[in-house]
This record gives structure tokens, sequence and C-alpha cells, in this order.
């Protein structure tokens, strides 16, 4: 079943996602979203598997000041269970957040 309340925090990996949560979508397709504390490199796993692939993420970042960053996915890691965050941050940019659609 779904899980679309986006309050369930769960740990993969040793990797925390807070407000995590997913849903169906028409067409077979799930969209999945989350938050995460970043750092410089991290690998985030999705709440469940895209059975098949994830077609699109977005990365959000969350600030307190002015701070220059940078948030992106590491080339080539985007898969069906997860993905590598890259970035520039600092402990003003948290949390990071994500939303996936695949099928």
């Amino acid at each position: 079943g779904a899980n679309f309340g986006g309050n369930a925090t769960i740990v993969i990996g040793g990797v925390t996602i807070r407000h995590a949560g997913w849903t169906f979508l028409p067409g077979n397709l799930i969209l999945q979203y989350g938050q995460f504390d970043p750092n410089s490199s991290i690998t985030v796993p999705f709440p469940i598997n895209f059975p098949t692939r994830c077609l699109t993420i977005q990365l959000t970042g969350a600030a307190d000041n002015n701070s220059a960053f940078r948030i992106g996915i590491s080339t080539g890691t985007l898969t069906n269970t997860g993905f590598t965050f890259e970035g520039t941050v600092s402990s003003h940019w948290t949390p990071i957040y994500f939303l996936a659609i695949g099928f």
C-alpha cells in the first residue's frame, strides 16, 4: 500500500530519511519524497525501490542564511533504489528535500 502521510522516518543503510512517503499515480507511476541532512557526498535510498526505474528527481535545499551552495546528483548514480547526493553545503543548508517519480 501507499504511505502518503509523509510522517514516516526510515533508516536505510545508516541514512535517515524523514517525512518519507510514496503514493501511486495514474499510468503506473510512483511518486516518492522525503528529506535528509546533507554532507558533501551521501548515498540516499528511496523509501521503496522503484520496480523498474526512476525517471526524474528534484532536489530542493533549505537555508537559514544567504550562503552560496551547490546541490546535485552524482553522475550515473540515479537508480531504482536511490541516488548519491553531491553538494557544497554547510551547517546553514539543512535539510535537503527530494521528490522522485518512476515506475
